[in-house]
């Protein structure tokens, strides 16, 4: 009888020995996690050291974690394609999973996917993937205890890309509402025992509000309004902020001063200060490697010098940032920038071959972002441009058939018309062929070729517009669009593109305007112009013909020049 309880005793001590070592070891992978989540922004080796640790567990949801973590390892080395592999793997397997855990892990490949997709500029499978995300969320129920801080981190993501698409004040509202919501969220974790201690909570809240704050500043940075120094002010004051918030990170983050001033550099650019922001720049360039800011900078410097008319400089930061370059970097929008700046400063040197190569590349540049934009516009109701297409085929198709049997009536009746009065006298003859030129081109137009351009050229180009106005360069009779493209060091095609598109005019149209405008102030203002001939008033805003001028005032404003400063009394 004592033999057998001794056993009994043995098989239970072994029991709890077991039962307590293997609580030892969800107890590690559980600190092992915790160390990864913390360090996550830190360094990607301590990433991957603790992932390893986590692959001995046989438990599915440390398991795919770890996948998770080595996803997230690798997005922060610039490995795109394997992070976008593995988050993928862990959609893949958990399909079909109801268990709660599991739908955290999706939930957070899910937000993988979203910032590699945003990062390569594919905005409709970024988008998809918010969407995707949301409904994932559902399923945590109300009362899941990470279901408030997930369904912000999926509203942000929404929100950055309504902010590509131009819906800025949508989406900095919803930067604000979470910043706001951040510490009521994180005192729920708290007090429902998800952090073990509220320095935890506390460096998980600061460092996203240091992010969301950022994204915020980005904002106001990324699509002020030209030469608008509120919004510049709003981006250093929401920058400033989360530098503010950083410093109090424990543990504190080492890159943290050096960032902040790099974005100040940028805003310092954005205002025109460019030898303030080259000097911001060089003093915080000594830990450029290791801070990994060596291509801003390059960037930022090539902006700068090119600005100052320091061609040289400018070629040489230029060309380092392209040799530097590589084709998983995600700011397509600086890369356009230093194509752009290669070729004017090879159209300054006359080096004509080199300006057209990268005035080619700019361009394609240009389109392949404007096409990932458009795709998303596609496939949502988010983007409501002026002259947004039918997204229906069918329709398209039926307007496309439908305007061909248009164009085809109007050439028959037009030859018709031609072979009808063609004989009856030369004078006649000039004048229809005038009119059958007139009526091919808009039966033929010159297919429009579209250029996309990036916000900061059409905005240049926007203050370069007004600053004509406001000048009297227009008024003069040789004054064209290639003098103006000059001037606000662009091409011509460009700035057509942004008067057609801001203004639905052609540049001689929009140049005509302006100068009959000018010519009108001055007649309701100035009476003594009432006195003058209209020859006269012609030549003061660059028309040599007074047929011309007449012409062009009936034109624009349905009566001639001498009808209106007769109803002016």
């Amino acid at each position: 009888m004592k033999i057998k309880t001794t056993k009994y005793l043995n098989l239970i001590i072994l029991f709890l020995l077991v039962q307590y070592t293997c609580g030892q070891k969800k107890s590690n992978y559980a600190k092992y996690s915790r160390s990864i989540s913390k360090k996550i922004y830190l360094n990607n080796d301590t990433i991957l050291y603790y992932s390893k640790k986590l692959e001995q567990s046989k438990d599915s949801c440390i398991i795919y974690n770890e996948i998770n973590f080595e996803a997230k390892a690798k997005y922060l080395e610039g490995d795109y394609k394997t992070a976008e592999q593995k988050s993928l793997q862990v959609l893949e397997d958990l399909q079909k999973t109801k268990k709660n855990c599991l739908i955290v892990t999706k939930s957070n490949a899910l937000n993988r996917l979203f910032w590699i997709y945003k990062n390569k500029k594919q905005y409709n499978e970024a988008y998809q993937t918010a969407i995707k995300r949301k409904k994932v969320i559902r399923g945590f129920g109300r009362n899941h205890i990470l279901s408030d801080i997930n369904t912000i981190s999926a509203e942000i993501n929404l929100a950055i890309i309504k902010d590509i698409l131009g819906f800025h004040e949508v989406s900095r509202a919803v930067y604000k509402r979470a910043i706001e919501s951040l510490p009521e969220t994180y005192q729920k974790l708290i007090e429902k025992k998800y952090y073990t201690n509220t320095e935890e909570a506390k460096y998980f809240m600061l460092r996203n509000q240091s992010a969301f704050l950022n994204l915020l500043g980005e904002s106001y940075l990324n699509y002020h309004k030209s030469f608008d120094s509120t919004d510049l002010d709003s981006a250093s004051f929401y920058f400033k902020k989360a530098y503010d918030i950083a410093k109090q990170f424990d543990p504190k983050h080492e890159n943290t001063e050096t960032l902040f001033q790099l974005r100040e550099a940028n805003v310092l650019v954005a205002r025109g200060e460019y030898e303030k922001s080259l000097e911001v720049i060089n003093k915080y360039s000594k830990n450029q490697k290791k801070f990994n800011t060596s291509q801003n900078i390059n960037s930022l410097k090539a902006i700068c010098f090119h600005n100052l008319n320091n061609s040289d400089s400018a070629l040489v930061y230029a060309k380092k940032y392209l040799k530097n370059y590589r084709s998983k970097e995600i700011n397509k929008r600086k890369l356009i920038t230093i194509y752009d700046i290669l070729a004017n400063q090879y159209h300054i040197k006359q080096k004509l071959d080199s300006a057209f190569k990268y005035s080619e590349l700019t361009l394609n540049e240009i389109k392949i972002l404007e096409k990932n934009k458009n795709s998303v516009n596609k496939t949502h109701f988010l983007y409501n441009k002026k002259n947004i297409e039918d997204l229906n085929k069918k329709i398209l198709e039926k307007e496309r058939f439908d305007y061909q049997k248009l164009i085809g009536f109007i050439i028959i009746f037009t030859l018709l018309i031609i072979v009808f009065f063609v004989r009856k006298s030369k004078k006649i003859t000039t004048h229809l062929s005038k009119v059958e030129k007139f009526d091919q081109q808009k039966v033929n137009p010159t297919a429009k070729k579209e250029y996309n351009i990036n916000i900061e050229i059409e905005d240049a180009i926007l203050q370069g517009l007004k600053d004509l106005k406001n000048s009297s360069n227009f008024l003069k009779s040789d004054f064209n669009i290639k003098i103006l493209a000059d001037e606000l060091n662009t091409n011509t095609t460009y700035i057509s593109y942004v008067i057609n598109k801001k203004f639905q005019k052609s540049f001689k149209e929009y140049l005509t305007e302006i100068r009959i405008e000018y010519l009108i102030n001055k007649l309701e203002k100035e009476k003594d112009h009432k006195k003058y001939t209209i020859k006269f008033l012609g030549e003061q805003i660059g028309y040599t013909n007074a047929s011309a001028f007449t012409r062009a005032f009936k034109k624009y404003k349905g009566i001639t020049p001498s009808e209106f400063i007769k109803n002016l009394g």
